[in-house]
């Protein structure tokens, strides 16, 4: 069962030793939470979520922040149940000099355009239903009672990067070289060595 933002709260705080959220308020705490949850599920894609789009003749870009509402990072996109190729913008201006123009019955190809527009190739030449498959905007936590979506297994890290930012932010830097390791181990991403080295000063 998910915890609620006051359990992990209590948590975090005890783990940057300050139970009694003196040197951090709990309001604190809660907004940068709730910051990463959100950032956290951008990059991990654990909780997703469909929107679907009716699209309009011959256009090609679609707005991740207009188009689909609570969505950050597109993962899938399908036309009439049909799944399409992700591929990347730049392939695109490979393929037609034309392609924002191009139209189709048989769209065939989705690809990121940067962070905010999603585009699909050829355009659909007719009103068909798009669905985005997207990791979404996570609930906002206002209050203690308010449960994350994250399974269990998948609070740690977010619990482990809330906990590095509140020692970075009392500038207590000893445990953050531990952290980091097990957030590479967890994310599959790479921190600088130059951050290490500064951590481990």
């Amino acid at each position: 069962m998910a915890s609620t933002a006051g359990t992990l709260i209590d948590s975090i705080s005890r783990r940057v030793r300050d139970a009694n959220n003196t040197a951090h308020s709990r309001t604190v705490v809660r907004d940068i939470l709730d910051r990463v949850q959100v950032v956290v599920n951008a990059r991990q894609e654990y909780i997703l979520t469909d929107t679907i789009v009716t699209a309009v003749p011959g256009q090609t870009l679609y707005s991740v922040e207009t188009d689909l509402g609570s969505s950050i990072t597109v993962t899938e996109v399908k036309i009439a149940g049909r799944e399409l190729d992700e591929t990347t913008w730049a392939n695109l201006h490979r393929v037609s000099l034309t392609y924002l123009t191009d139209m189709s019955n048989t769209p065939g190809f989705w690809a990121k355009v940067g962070r905010s527009l999603v585009a699909i190739y050829p355009a659909p030449s007719y009103p068909v239903d798009i669905t985005f498959t997207a990791s979404k905007i996570t609930t906002p936590l206002n209050d203690d009672s308010i449960q994350l979506e994250f399974r269990a297994e998948d609070e740690d890290i977010v619990r482990e990067l809330t906990t590095a930012i509140l020692l970075l932010r009392q500038r207590d830097l000893d445990s953050l070289p531990e952290i980091i390791q097990r957030m590479q181990s967890k994310m599959n991403v790479q921190v600088s060595d130059q951050m290490q080295r500064n951590t481990a000063e």
